[in-house]
C-alpha cells in the first residue's frame, strides 16, 4: 500500500511539474490552418461567406447573425461589424455573442475578421489579437476548389500557454466556431459525410 501511495504522490508530482513548465514562459502566437474541399461553385460559396444571414448555417451551434452599421449598402465591406450568437445544442442558458469586425472583405470569395466583443471574456481570458480569414481558393493544378481557414491570436495567460504547447489544434478548435465542412457544402446522413453534387 505504501509503495502504490508513494507511486501516486510521485506522478502527481511529476505531472505537476510537466503542467508548470509547459505553461511558464512568454506568451506566444498560436497559428492554425485548415483546409476543406469542395465542389461548390464560387457564387454559392459567395452567397454563404458574403450574406451574413446565412453565417448561422455554417458555424457550429450558430443561433443568429446581425450585421450592425452606419448605412444601407447590401454588401459586406471592411470596417462592418458582425454579431455571432452562439447557442449550444440542448445548452440555451449557455449562449452567447461574439462582436467580429471585418477587416477585409475581397474577391475569391476571402473575408478576414477580428473578435472585438467578446461578452463573457471567456476567449479574451485565453487569447488576445484573435483573427482569423475563409477563404476560397482553386488547387495549384485548377482542378478542384478548397475552402482555406487561418486563425492566430497570442496567448495571454498560463492555461492557455499550457494548452497551446500540449494541443494548439484543440485549443483554437474551441474558439473558432465556424464549420468549414457546412461552408464547403458537405452533409452528413447517418454519421457518413457526403460531398456536395
Amino acid at each position: 500500500m505504501r509503495k502504490l501511495l508513494a507511486w501516486v504522490l510521485g506522478t502527481l508530482a511529476l505531472v505537476g511539474a510537466l503542467i508548470a513548465v509547459a505553461a511558464r514562459g512568454p506568451d506566444f502566437e498560436v497559428p492554425f490552418e485548415r483546409e476543406v474541399p469542395t465542389e461548390l461553385a464560387e457564387a454559392a460559396i459567395s452567397s454563404q461567406l458574403l450574406r451574413v444571414r446565412n453565417w448561422p448555417a455554417w458555424h457550429f451551434d450558430g443561433r443568429s447573425a446581425r450585421l450592425e452599421r452606419e448605412g444601407g449598402a447590401p454588401e459586406l465591406q471592411a470596417g462592418d461589424k458582425v454579431w455571432l450568437a452562439i447557442e449550444p445544442r440542448k445548452q440555451p442558458w449557455r449562449r452567447f455573442e461574439f462582436g467580429l469586425r471585418l477587416v477585409e472583405v475581397g474577391p475569391g470569395p476571402r473575408i478576414r475578421v477580428k473578435l472585438e466583443d467578446d461578452p463573457k471574456g471567456k476567449v479574451t481570458a485565453l487569447l488576445s489579437g484573435l483573427e482569423w480569414t475563409i477563404e476560397a481558393l482553386p488547387s495549384q493544378d485548377g482542378s478542384r476548389r478548397f475552402i482555406r481557414a487561418r486563425l492566430s491570436g497570442a496567448t495571454r495567460s498560463a492555461r492557455a500557454r499550457f494548452f497551446a504547447r500540449i494541443s494548439p489544434r484543440t485549443l483554437m478548435n474551441q474558439v473558432f466556431r465556424a464549420d468549414l465542412l457546412a461552408l464547403a457544402g458537405h452533409v452528413q446522413v447517418g454519421g457518413l459525410e457526403l460531398s456536395p453534387r
